[in-house]
């Protein structure tokens, strides 16, 4: 399947040999604005959820806020902002601060398709996302469970 891109998002690309060609292969950040652009794509938004929280470490912030701005869509920010506060993803005060200089003002966002998921959830600000997707679909069960807090019931002396 090929996915047509316009000509002005042509960039975040590299060239890379595969197979003794030389190709033009999206680098990691570009491959996540991807997904969170066209989530159907790339196993849906559950996977693409998945893919910030395990990602984010691993991408260079100024390559990936220079593409954001480039691609100059507001949504994906909005999209991008709410699914790093979801995973509680650490953003340093000045990378939130130039995210959220990309929202544009008023501009308010559906997380899932709305003829997929609805129209109806929760708004959450500052990012503006209206959260028509379910949280066991955006979060994995194991991911829930390292947050927990759980206490051991210390051993009575009726047990040794």
């Amino acid at each position: 399947m090929f996915v047509e891109v316009r000509r002005e998002r042509f960039f975040g690309f590299t060239e890379a040999n595969v197979l003794g060609e030389t190709v033009q292969m999206a680098t990691r950040e570009r491959a996540l604005l991807d997904a969170l652009d066209r989530p159907q794509y790339a196993g849906g938004l559950g996977e693409v959820s998945r893919m910030v929280s395990r990602s984010w470490g691993k991408l260079p912030w100024d390559a990936l806020l220079e593409l954001l701005r480039r691609w100059k869509e507001s949504a994906l920010v909005q999209r991008l902002g709410y699914l790093l506060d979801l995973h509680h993803v650490e953003v340093s005060a000045e990378q939130r601060v130039a995210l959220e200089s990309l929202v544009r003002p008023g501009s308010k966002v559906h997380l899932g398709a709305r003829g997929r998921w609805g129209t109806s959830g929760k708004l959450v600000r500052p990012w503006n996302v209206v959260v028509n997707v379910p949280h066991d679909v955006l979060v994995e069960k194991g991911e829930r469970l390292k947050r927990r807090v759980t206490f051991e019931k210390p051993e009575s002396p009726r047990d040794s």
